[in-house]
C-alpha cells in the first residue's frame, strides 16, 4: 500500500514539474476499427486545448503486429494540422491520426476492434500562433515504414543556400553527390517524372551498369525500363565511345543502331582523289575496265556487296574512292569528246571529198553523154 501511495506521489510530482515546465505527459486506451473511429482527449476528456502543440505516440495493444507511429499535431487560423512523423504502417491493424470536422481522432484500418494507446505530449505554448518547428528537425522530416521523406521545403547540404532548388549540394570533394548500388548486375539510376498539359506522366532514367572491373556504361532510358541492361536509347561506355540505339559500339567511336538525319555532316578527310588528273596517273582503258567487272564483279578499289554487308564501309574513304571513278569518268568523256571532234573533222572533210566526187561525176555524166549524141 505505502509503494502505491508513493508512486502515486511521485507520478503527481512528475505531473506538476512537467506542467510547470510548460510539458504535459499522459496516456489514454482507444477502442477503435476501421469504420469506427475515437475521439484524441485530454487526460480529462475534454478536447486537444488548439493554444498548445502535441507530440502523440500510438500503438496497438494486443496484437502481434509490429506498430508504432508518431505524429505531431498544432492549430493554424483554429483549423487542426497533423503531421505523420514516423509511420510503421497505413494498413491492417496499424495505428493512424487523423483530422475529422476539425477534430483529432484515431483510427485503424482493420475491421476488428483494437486497442490504441495514446502517449501524449503536451507542450503547452499557450498561443495559438505556435506552429510545428516547435518540435524542430522532426517537424520536417517524415517517415513511413521505410521511407524518409521532407515535404516543406528545399533542402541543402553543405549550403544555406536553396533558392535556385529543390535539393543543393555543395562541396569540395571529388564526388559533390555519390550513388551507388553494390548488388551485382543491377544499375545505379536517377529517375525523372513529367507530367504534360493533359494529365499523361513519362518516367526516363539515367543509369549506371557495369560489366567489369572498371568496364561498362551510363545511358539513357527514355521512357524508364526497369530491366537491368535493357531498354537504352544512348550510352556513353568506359572508352568514351558513345552508342545510340545500341551498346555495342564495336571499335567506333560513335555507333548508331538506325537512321541518321542531319542538315550537315562534315567528314574531315585524311585524302582526296585529285591524283586522277596528275599527269603520272596512268588511267586505265576501258577495255581493261570491262574485263575488270567481268573477273570481279565490281569496279576496281570499290569494295563489293559481300565486304560492304560484312564490314560495312568508311563514308570518307567511300567519298574518296567515288571522287576518283567520277574523276575517271570525266576523262573518259574528255578523251571521247576529243574522238568525236576528231571524228567530226574527218566526216566533214569526207562530205566535201564526196561533194566533189558527186560533182566531178556529174560532170563525166554529162560529157559521155555528148560524146554518144555525136
Amino acid at each position: 500500500m505505502k509503494t502505491k501511495v508513493l508512486a502515486t506521489a511521485m507520478l503527481f510530482i512528475s505531473l506538476v514539474i512537467n506542467s510547470q515546465n510548460g510539458f504535459k505527459n499522459f496516456t489514454k486506451d482507444l477502442i477503435v476499427n476501421t469504420s469506427k473511429s475515437e475521439e484524441l482527449t485530454n487526460e480529462n476528456g475534454t478536447s486537444l486545448n488548439p493554444d498548445n502543440v502535441y507530440k502523440i505516440h500510438l500503438v496497438t495493444r494486443g496484437t502481434g503486429t509490429k506498430t508504432g507511429s508518431e505524429f505531431l499535431a498544432w492549430t493554424h487560423d483554429n483549423v487542426w494540422i497533423i503531421r505523420a512523423v514516423n509511420v510503421r504502417g497505413t494498413n491492417s491493424n496499424h495505428p493512424l491520426l487523423f483530422v475529422e470536422n476539425n477534430t483529432i481522432k484515431v483510427k485503424t484500418n482493420h475491421p476488428n476492434n483494437y486497442t490504441i494507446r495514446a502517449l501524449v505530449t503536451e507542450l503547452q505554448s499557450q498561443t495559438s500562433h505556435a506552429v510545428g518547428n516547435l518540435f524542430g528537425a522532426s517537424h520536417q522530416w517524415q517517415r513511413e515504414a521505410n521511407d524518409l521523406f521532407y515535404t516543406d521545403g528545399n533542402v541543402g547540404i553543405g549550403t544555406k543556400s536553396t533558392q535556385n532548388g529543390i535539393f543543393t549540394v555543395n562541396g569540395d570533394s571529388y564526388s559533390t553527390l555519390r550513388l551507388e548500388n553494390d548488388i551485382a548486375n543491377k544499375e545505379s539510376s536517377i529517375r525523372f517524372r513529367s507530367k504534360s498539359a493533359l494529365g499523361g506522366v513519362l518516367h526516363s532514367d539515367i543509369s549506371l551498369y557495369a560489366t567489369g572491373s572498371n568496364q561498362g556504361y551510363l545511358g539513357f532510358k527514355v521512357p524508364h525500363n526497369n530491366t537491368a541492361n535493357k531498354g537504352f536509347d544512348m550510352i556513353i561506355n568506359h572508352a568514351g565511345q558513345i552508342g545510340i540505339g545500341t551498346t555495342n559500339t564495336g571499335n567506333h567511336k560513335l555507333a548508331v543502331e538506325g537512321s541518321v538525319g542531319a542538315r550537315e555532316i562534315k567528314v574531315e578527310a585524311t585524302g582526296w582523289s585529285d591524283f586522277v588528273f596528275e599527269k603520272e596517273y596512268k588511267l586505265p582503258t576501258l577495255l581493261e575496265v570491262e574485263s575488270y567487272i567481268k573477273e570481279k564483279g565490281h569496279l576496281k578499289d570499290i569494295p563489293s556487296e559481300k565486304d560492304v554487308l560484312k564490314n560495312g564501309f568508311f563514308l570518307g574513304e567511300m567519298d574518296s574512292k567515288l571522287l576518283q571513278k567520277i574523276e575517271e569518268l570525266t576523262l573518259y568523256t574528255i578523251n571521247q569528246e576529243k574522238q568525236l571532234k576528231t571524228q567530226n573533222s574527218k566526216i566533214e572533210q569526207l562530205k566535201k571529198e564526196n561533194n566533189l566526187l558527186k560533182s566531178l561525176l556529174e560532170r563525166v555524166t554529162k560529157l559521155e553523154k555528148k560524146i554518144e549524141q555525136k
